[in-house]
């Protein structure tokens, strides 16, 4: 994924249904890539009738991509990767506990549930708090450097 400045926002009044019964609405989205400085104009589209969950001014992530109904954008404030980290645009602060903490404890305990899977007994649940809990102490230990 890329980053960028989101420079407009136009409501497109149109909405449509996803196979899975969602329903979305589109918008014109512009923005100005960070690394190139090119100017993308393309369409998004948000559950929100209202407004995208992001603003003018905002930096996101984002994929585009052409289809036959022109310029395809992704656009998200944040960007998972590496399995569980959250990586913010620059500029925004760290998150500090509160949903970082909820995202980083998700991606340790299911990563120790794949592990320790093969094992069954009284002690599985003690084993897979030890394993996430070192999983969390491991991945500080990298932020930190």
């Amino acid at each position: 994924m890329r980053t960028g400045t989101i420079t407009s926002i136009e409501n497109e009044n149109n909405s449509w249904t996803s196979r899975n019964g969602g329903t979305f609405h589109d918008y014109t989205v512009g923005l100005t890539d960070k690394e190139s400085g090119e100017e993308i104009s393309g369409q998004a589209s948000s559950t929100d009738p209202q407004s995208p969950p992001y603003a003018v001014g905002d930096e996101v992530f984002y994929e585009s991509r052409v289809s036959a109904y022109g310029l395809k954008l992704k656009i998200k404030k944040e960007m998972m990767e590496n399995q569980g980290t959250v990586l913010l645009p620059s500029g925004t602060p760290a998150a500090s506990g509160g949903r970082q903490q909820e995202i980083s404890t998700q991606w340790a305990l299911g990563r120790a549930t794949e592990v320790v899977n093969y094992q069954t007994g009284p002690d599985y649940w003690d084993d897979v708090k030890h394993f996430a809990t070192r999983l969390l102490e491991v991945k500080e230990a990298i932020i930190k450097g």
